[in-house]
């Protein structure tokens, strides 16, 4: 795909896929899909309770969608692009768009009018699928700058007439007119799909632009494919177990747990917005939650808050709450040393029937894996979760890298770094203190910017981070400033 020319060649995942059995996206789905048929895969609440549906379900709109683009007459390489918050929709779009060989380009829901055009543009976008009212206003005030953009698909009510640059359909009727369709379409979608190589792009993620105009990712399926493989064993979730989704899925981190969850046969769960995550949790009931710092931050004050301010026996309960908090320090501490005393392990159970039972049922009970990144987790709200018997993973990446570069061992955490490389991927520290990293999970490099690619990555495959750290003497890494 001469669009998607890079001064990179990818030799680190041309190597590492050689010996996988999944290389695609559209491979990862097929097969959830034949393993897990009946299994719940995307749920989101509807009139007041949570719907789901099953691998099949979301498979025949996968295959609805994709048929409709071919209606449209999309090629291989061109760029669907997308702007909406979280819901079953997003990932029908990613996968409806991989299915026919397409590159998916999402947007924030929240992005400016000056980052929409631009990202449209730059993207060289034939079609989007937008969301809400507000984006819709978007389109209609800038669509005489919008240069490629062909068809809209649109989640909400419009007026054809506001929009005379493009077309604009519903998501019902691109949906209906798809599956009516499909038998027309089924041989070059499995034609398209059996073309697609690892080293293919399959999404443009656009960094924020904070020095610049954005620049988009170029992430090839490989990349995604490298990092559902080698996270999976660090989490522990099972096939039909639930993630409790409110993170961009524009953002890298919820697209490649998303891409996770999948490889696993799990059940994804959406939000209804970052603010009621508390309420959906106690709903859900999910097994895996992966948040920014906030999340954690929050509940870690409004917990010592509460055990600060009892109403009554204040300083009874006060005192039950710090003698289970340090119960449950050493309790961690004999078990990463591999020493649990019988004294040590009744004590802790004490201490989660008194004071712990309570903040995990306010979780939903069921968690096994809090998953924190994105920025820098505090030490004490990290110390805190671990204490209280929660398995929470810190990890670090950015977009360029798919993203996770190094995690947190959950059999050995250690507080105050973003633990180790994961399976394939190799970290150097530069003479001037940066973090470079090498492997399968590197980007392509940045779309229509060779030049900014060849700075990002050298000729040997060394991605520039733009951190600064250090690598201790157990291996582990700490972010220690940035270049």
């Amino acid at each position: 795909m001469d669009a998607f020319a890079s001064s990179y060649t990818p030799k680190p995942l041309e190597d590492w896929v050689k010996d996988q059995p999944i290389k695609t996206i559209p491979q990862l789905f097929d097969k959830a899909v034949k393993d897990n048929p009946k299994t719940r895969f995307l749920g989101s609440k509807i009139k007041g309770n949570y719907e789901y549906r099953t691998y099949e379900e979301a498979s025949d709109l996968v295959l609805s969608f994709a048929s409709a683009l071919l209606d449209h007459g999309i090629e291989a390489g061109d760029r669907v692009a997308q702007i909406s918050n979280n819901r079953p929709e997003w990932v029908i779009t990613d996968l409806g768009t991989m299915n026919v060989g397409g590159v998916h380009a999402p947007l924030y829901a929240t992005v400016s009018n000056h980052a929409l055009t631009y990202i449209l543009n730059d993207s060289r976008a034939r079609v989007l699928v937008a969301e809400h009212d507000g984006h819709m206003k978007m389109l209609k005030e800038c669509q005489g700058e919008l240069e490629h953009l062909e068809l809209v698909i649109s989640m909400t009510a419009f007026k054809a007439d506001d929009y005379q640059k493009f077309k604009v359909v519903s998501w019902d009727d691109f949906i209906s007119s798809g599956k009516s369709s499909q038998d027309k379409h089924k041989d070059t979608i499995a034609q398209r799909k059996e073309a697609i190589k690892a080293t293919d792009v399959c999404s443009l993620i656009y960094t924020s632009g904070t020095t610049g105009e954005p620049k988009g990712a170029m992430l090839m399926h490989g990349n995604f494919i490298s990092n559902s493989v080698c996270v999976r064993p660090m989490i522990g979730v099972k096939p039909g177990e639930i993630e409790l989704s409110f993170l961009p899925l524009s953002h890298v981190f919820e697209r490649t747990l998303y891409y996770l969850m999948v490889n696993i046969g799990g059940t994804i769960a959406y939000a209804e917005s970052f603010d009621t995550v508390r309420d959906n949790i106690i709903e859900v009931k999910p097994h895996l939650v992966a948040s920014v710092p906030r999340l954690y931050e929050k509940i870690h004050a409004a917990v010592t808050t509460k055990a600060a301010n009892a109403p009554t026996m204040r300083r009874t309960r006060k005192r039950l709450f710090d003698w289970a908090l340090n119960v449950g320090k050493k309790y961690c501490e004999a078990k990463w040393a591999g020493n649990v005393s019988p004294i040590l392990a009744a004590q802790k159970a004490l201490a989660h029937k008194l004071v712990f039972s309570k903040i995990h049922d306010a979780t939903g009970g069921r968690i096994k894996v809090f998953a924190s990144g994105g920025a820098p987790l505090r030490a004490d709200v990290c110390e805190f979760f671990l204490n209280a018997g929660f398995t929470l993973i810190e990890g670090y990446g950015l977009t360029e890298t798919s993203p996770v570069i190094t995690m947190n061992p959950p059999e050995r955490p250690k507080i105050g770094t973003v633990g180790k490389t994961i399976s394939g991927v190799e970290v150097k520290i530069a003479d001037d203190g940066e973090i470079l990293t090498r492997g399968p999970h590197v980007m392509l490099g940045y779309f229509n910017k060779v030049e900014a690619t060849s700075e990002a990555i050298n000729d040997e495959g060394w991605f520039h981070t733009g951190d600064v750290g250090e690598i201790d003497d157990e291996v582990y890494l700490k972010i220690t400033d940035r270049k």
